[in-house]
């Protein structure tokens, strides 16, 4: 008992496949990770990356456009949309890449952000069970139980591809020149290559998820408030070009946004 509050996590939250992340730690280890996952997420670092969030979701916004049938009616699932781009810029904040696009790696394409959600997805399920006991990185349980096992084996690939994306940024070095530095580089020898997938999982988890829900709520109050969404509209459009001194200059969005949230 007296060394749980430093090694292991919390009764509330049961650790899936015992991952090592802020989420999952507790007293010094905790602290620890509290620390180190926050470093990339200063408003300042994320001040240099306004630029490429707009070009993320401006992106988003003309693949919308390109979907309109002739009448220039689009199909939209904003949720899901919403929470890949979210997913994006979450993995581009760790990265400390200011230009997600897929050539940067395997880790920035459709295919592997969809298959990160599908496995989150999966584990925020598993927790709803009591059987979720059992999804635990243990011999036995992965022996008899074949949930865990495919579970685990699912979860062992997905970490090994993005542990290749994360070698491959650690070797194409940290002299290059970048806006902000990636969780990697403030970690250094701090986290193990485990601990640093791991809060890789919760950054994209976190994240797209909490982003994509706000986001498509706030879009469905302008929906429905037609006079809200036009005073919205007008505000934008005042402030010409994107930039974090405009961002702090539409208050009314800001209202909104924050009456989404909560």
């Amino acid at each position: 008992m007296k060394r749980r509050p430093k090694e292991f996590s919390g009764s509330d939250l049961e650790n899936i496949m015992d991952l090592v992340n802020m989420s999952t730690t507790e007293g010094s280890s905790w602290r620890k990770h509290r620390r180190i996952s926050s470093r990339p997420l200063t408003e300042a670092n994320l001040d240099k990356l306004v630029p490429m969030m707009a070009k993320t979701a401006q992106k988003r916004v003309g693949s919308l456009q390109e979907s309109a049938d002739k009448d220039g009616h689009v199909v939209w699932r904003p949720t899901k949309d919403l929470r890949l781009c979210a997913a994006r810029i979450a993995t581009a904040v760790y990265m400390g890449e200011e230009n997600p696009t897929p050539s940067k790696g395997l880790l920035f394409t459709t295919e592997m952000q969809e298959e990160i959600w599908s496995l989150v997805s999966e584990a925020f399920m598993i927790t709803l069970y009591p059987t979720c006991v059992l999804y635990h990185d243990r011999f036995l349980y992965k022996l008899i139980f074949p949930g865990v096992r495919k579970f685990a084996q699912r979860l062992k690939r997905i970490q090994a591809k993005l542990a290749v994306d994360i070698r491959r940024q650690v070797e194409a070095g940290f002299d290059r020149h970048h806006l902000h530095k990636s969780l990697m580089e403030s970690a250094g020898t701090a986290y193990s290559e485990t601990e640093l997938v791991d809060t890789l999982l919760l950054y994209i988890a976190g994240g797209s998820e909490t982003t994509a829900s706000a986001m498509s709520w706030l879009l469905s109050s302008f929906c429905l408030h037609p006079e809200i969404q036009q005073r919205a509209r007008r505000e934008a459009d005042s402030i010409g070009e994107l930039s974090v001194d405009s961002i702090h200059s539409m208050p009314f969005i800001e209202a909104c946004a924050l009456e989404s949230v909560r």
